[in-house]
């Protein structure tokens, strides 16, 4: 808009060359099946490689493994595409081992794990340099800090409810699908949550209450958040339509709470047409509605909403690390912002810093001070 009027072949520069190379683009389509060689994994856990002009993703190839890879999709605006090993496998990577989990490649989390941890590790720094590339030095960038624990770790389990009446699947939605996978059984998760998600299985199934369908507009159960303490006491959370029968659902919560793991079972109403987990307020059904839980040396109440770090030890080390930096001691003064319950604000006051909390979640600002 800024050129001059006498520079309009400019404007016809742009649909004699940009648009028929667009259309080019469009056009052009890789083959079938084509012999990959991976030489990185992306976010996804794809392998990646390049071959006839094509940069294509395919599941279960780790960098330097060989196979025919099967295309899926390819996209209509760049030489990108998107496959799945199918034949003629060559050597497996030294760095390939065992999937932990019964479901891994199903549900579309911990997208790594057949991936060695100490090559995890590598590839993780690989991410960090290339992000801050050229302006930070590769040799700048530290080795990551190996996690202690590769399983159980994760204090937080989320469910989407599948299935049908009487048998219902806790899970998670396939890899860009809505198809619910079981995931129970889930070995990241803390021990304690699988084992009272095994009880609200039971429970749902028992009711005989339907699994919301969202092509149909009809069903009462929605999530399932499952959330441990450190001392292993769970607070579950059931998601419902507003309409779901009360009686019916105060019934499963008593089922659930009588798990000796079970520390209160809560219920939220969520009526929303998108894929937001938490709406509405907490009615506590059985037992207490919020955990307790440790920031440090301080003992914080966490809810149903709160966000809350999953591995507990990483972010202890992440939070101490913080106050490392900044050089919180007696007379140094800090802001947190998005302080949330308080993690880093609780660390850095530990270490003597005076310290403000700016936090928006009238819930989160509640349980911190």
């Amino acid at each position: 808009l800024s050129t001059p009027p006498d520079s309009a072949a400019t404007i016809i520069g742009w649909e004699d060359t940009v648009v028929p190379a667009m259309d080019r683009i469009r056009s052009m389509k890789p083959p079938r099946v084509i012999q990959l060689t991976a030489e990185r994994l992306d976010e996804a856990g794809l392998g990646v490689g390049t071959t006839a002009g094509w940069r294509v993703h395919a599941a279960d190839l780790l960098p330097g493994e060989s196979a025919e890879v099967t295309i899926d999709h390819a996209s209509p605006h760049h030489p990108e595409a998107w496959g799945r090993a199918t034949a003629g496998r060559g050597p497996p990577s030294g760095d390939r081992t065992a999937a932990i989990c019964p479901r891994f490649g199903q549900c579309g989390g911990c997208a790594w794990q057949h991936l060695a941890y100490a090559a995890q590790l590598v590839a993780k720094r690989h991410r960090v340099v290339d992000a801050l590339a050229p302006r930070v030095a590769p040799d700048a960038v530290p080795a990551p800090t190996p996690a202690p624990q590769l399983v159980g770790y994760r204090n937080k389990g989320k469910y989407v409810v599948g299935g049908r009446a009487g048998a219902v699947i806790l899970g998670a939605y396939a890899p860009r699908s809505h198809r619910v996978v079981d995931t129970l059984g889930c070995r990241v998760v803390a021990p304690e949550i699988d084992a009272v998600a095994q009880r609200v299985k039971a429970a749902l199934d028992d009711s005989g209450l339907a699994p919301w369908d969202e092509r149909a507009r009809a069903g009462a159960w929605r999530y399932v958040i499952a959330r441990a303490s450190a001392e292993g006491q769970v607070l579950v959370v059931l998601v419902t339509r507003s309409d779901a029968d009360d009686t019916t659902v105060a019934t499963a919560a008593a089922r659930i709470a009588a798990h000796p793991a079970v520390r209160g079972v809560v219920r939220l109403r969520n009526d929303r047409a998108d894929g937001a987990l938490l709406a509405g307020a907490v009615e506590p059904l059985a037992g207490d509605a919020v955990l307790a839980e440790r920031l440090g040396d301080v003992a914080v109440e966490v809810g149903a909403g709160e966000f809350l770090q999953v591995n507990r030890a990483q972010s202890a080390a992440l939070y101490a690390a913080v106050a490392e930096l900044g050089g919180a001691a007696p007379g140094v003064r800090a802001v947190d912002l998005y302080s949330g319950l308080g993690g880093i604000a609780f660390t850095l006051a530990a270490a003597g810093a005076m310290v403000l909390g700016v936090e928006r979640d009238p819930t989160a600002v509640a349980a911190a001070r």
